[in-house]
């Protein structure tokens, strides 16, 4: 239970002697138990105040705890016999145990209880999310916000409760907010680049978490967030398909695709998220790299044009009509090679609408 001011409860000094702290306690019996919710609780607080300030040693101990709290903000009487049915209290011991339908319903509680209490709402918002109702926990959390706008950690869990739902603008609004708050916060920092990056606006997420990473540059998350946004920078670059989707279509586009590889290399990411987006990043461009041979769909007239240089070799009848014929096989099979065994993005450029062959980086 937080700390509780007995002084403060039975309204009497610090030096005040037995007797005064005896009349105190009496006195407070008669004037609170009538209007107490809780009369067996009240009585209980009562009784504790009584006993420890009337014991010399326990007196001694309660007086270097209150110390010890004098920097914090003090509860009343009404709040230490409330707390005995404390739904907010209930709420955040589920929730710290991991009992998310139980800190969810008593967050419920807490809230018709407490309807003003912002943390209830928080938790009723957190626990909604934990149970996947992710609609009531943005009403939820923006109650908890509207409530308490000074508290940057109820904007953040806004904004990833936004997120969840699609709302990427409403995300990126609440980030900023929390942001705003605690400028100094690295992390709520990163979240507003996670934000701009869902709404495609990737040069100023890679601005954001490119920063992030320079303050604190051995922490996996930011390691990853900034690995994460050179790829996407890189793949912007990419040439775009009707479908939304876009792939690797020319020689500047595969060089920056290279580079940002090489600065996600030096980041000496571990994150298991991140390197799993890396590596599918990595093996994409690798296969845009790679050279094979190429189907041809003019099987016929390759052969043709293979086996009439060969016929007229054997049919030469002197040394210049065979050196003529080599050479048109030479060059037959140069043509070959030169159209059917090329890198994957050359190939694939030659067989895509102009429209996509001419967009992203050329």
């Amino acid at each position: 239970m937080p700390f509780v001011n007995y002084y403060e409860i039975l309204g009497i000094e610090r030096g005040a002697g037995a007797a005064t702290i005896t009349q105190a306690a009496k006195q407070k019996r008669a004037d609170w138990l009538d209007g107490q919710s809780d009369p067996v609780a009240a009585t209980r607080v009562l009784a504790e105040a009584e006993v420890t300030l009337l014991d010399p040693i326990k007196r001694a101990d309660f007086d270097r705890q209150l110390a010890a709290h004098e920097s914090t903000p003090e509860r009343t009487f009404a709040d230490a016999v409330a707390s005995e049915r404390d739904w907010v209290v209930i709420a955040r011991e589920y929730l710290e145990s991991g009992t998310a339908s139980q800190a969810n319903y008593a967050a419920r509680e807490a809230t018709t209880q407490r309807p003003e209490n912002p943390e209830a709402w928080y938790i009723r918002g957190v626990t909604s999310t934990m149970l996947g109702n992710a609609r009531d926990a943005e009403f939820e959390l923006g109650e908890a916000a509207r409530l308490d706008p000074y508290e940057a950690s109820y904007h953040c869990t806004l904004g990833d409760t936004y997120r969840a739902n699609g709302d990427h603008a409403g995300a990126l609004r609440s980030y900023q907010r929390a942001s705003d708050l605690e400028p100094e916060s690295l992390f709520y920092q990163s979240r507003i680049g996670v934000a701009l990056n869902n709404l495609d606006r990737v040069p100023e997420a890679l601005t954001v978490f490119k920063l992030v990473h320079e303050a604190e540059p051995d922490n996996e998350l930011y390691k990853g967030y900034y690995g994460l946004a050179l790829m996407s920078t890189a793949q912007q670059q990419w040439s775009q398909h009707g479908d939304g989707t876009s792939s690797i279509l020319t020689k500047s586009q595969l060089d920056v695709s290279r580079e940002s590889l090489r600065a996600v290399a030096d980041l000496k990411c571990s994150d298991p998220t991140a390197r799993e987006q890396i590596d599918e990043f990595k093996n994409f461009v690798n296969l845009a790299e790679r050279k094979k041979w190429h189907r041809t769909r003019h099987t016929l007239l390759y052969m043709f044009l293979f086996f009439l240089p060969l016929f007229l070799m054997f049919r030469a009848i002197d040394v210049p009509n065979f050196i003529i014929a080599l050479a048109l096989f030479g060059l037959v099979l140069i043509v070959f090679v030169k159209r059917h065994h090329m890198p994957n993005w050359k190939w694939d450029s030659r067989h895509v609408p102009n429209f996509v062959r001419t967009s992203g980086l050329q």
